[in-house]
This record gives structure tokens, C-alpha cells and sequence, in this order.
């Protein structure tokens, strides 16, 4: 599926090839949310990835999984420059398409995945932070910003924001 085309669904499958046609940049964390696992031999062969743990003021802990589970986004660190996960080569389980693709904590902070590319991310109560390669934070955005399939994002509601909401989430690897 080309991830900022038209919508597209996931079906369940067993024994389905996968590939992933998204190029990493080495040591850069960027966010993923799959619809198929990798297992702990798999991950090692691309990187290391984090789960968020828990979000504390302006600061996010993300702990280290040993392997990927299928629609739940993380933070990946990859090993390697281009396309990892292009060469998978094992057949994959795709599992049904859950309701949401998420993994919340107190405080009301959502790590949201993306399965579809998404036009407008932002919804009315919610404030969005998206991850910036450049500067290796989580960033509020604006009213109109986009997201690409396959990634996530950390969603709170803006009653549990103060009023001196951070503009960005610094990253804790806990």
C-alpha cells in the first residue's frame, strides 16, 4: 500500500509475504505501528524499539520490548541505514484490524498508530504531538498537519494539559 494515496484495508492472513517499502536512517528514532509482529530475532536484525511507558510534565519514558506486536505503535532506533523491513523474508500472520491501534497511560496520553495515512490528525479536545526526526521530540502541531500510514503519534486531551502546555515532549529511553 502506497501510504499517501487513497484508503486501503488491511485484510487478515496467514502466511502472507510482507514488506515495509519505508527507508530508516541509521540511530535516527522514528515511529512505527504495523500490522504484522516481529519477533525478537527480527528486531534485532533492524534495530531496537520502545513502547511509551509513561508521560511525566513535558518528559515521555519509552522502555525497551523485545519484540514487536502487530498494531501497537513504538518508537524504533534503527541499526542500520535504508529499507530493514523490506527484507523480511519469513511469512507473516496479519492479524483482524483492531478498533484502535494505541497504548495509553495515566495522565491521558495516548501513543496513537496510524494505519491509514490521515489528512487532519488533530481533533477538537485533543492536542498532538508529532515525532521530529530533527530534533528528537515529540512536537505539538497545528490545526492541519498530516501523518503518514504506519506511524504514531502521542495524543492527550487538552483538559489535561495545564495552561502552560509544552510545545514538545522530550524522549526518556527508561
Amino acid at each position: 500500500a502506497v501510504n499517501t494515496e487513497s484508503r486501503f484495508d488491511i485484510a487478515a492472513s496467514k502466511g502472507s509475504k510482507v514488506s515495509y517499502d519505508r527507508t530508516f536512517t541509521k540511530d535516527q528514532p522514528s515511529t512505527i505501528c504495523l500490522p504484522f509482529a516481529l519477533t525478537a530475532d527480527e528486531l534485532a536484525k533492524v534495530g531496537k524499539a520502545y513502547t511509551l511507558s509513561a508521560v511525566n510534565g513535558s518528559k515521555a519514558t519509552f522502555t525497551p520490548v523485545a519484540e514487536i506486536e502487530a498494531y501497537t505503535p513504538y518508537l524504533l532506533i534503527p541499526s542500520a541505514s535504508g529499507k530493514l523491513l523490506e527484507k523480511i523474508a519469513a511469512a507473516k500472520d496479519i492479524a483482524d484490524v483492531p478498533a484502535e491501534a494505541k497504548t495509553s497511560v495515566s495522565g491521558g496520553y495516548s501513543f496513537v498508530g496510524t494505519l491509514q495515512a490521515k489528512k487532519f490528525v488533530k481533533t477538537p479536545n485533543t492536542e498532538v504531538y508529532g515525532f521530529s526526526a530533527d530534533g528528537g521530540k515529540f512536537v505539538r502541531v497545528g490545526e492541519n498537519a498530516s501523518i503518514d500510514a504506519f506511524r504514531a503519534y502521542i495524543a492527550v486531551p487538552t483538559t489535561a494539559l495545564s495552561t502552560a502546555a509544552s510545545r514538545s515532549i522530550d524522549i526518556d529511553f527508561g
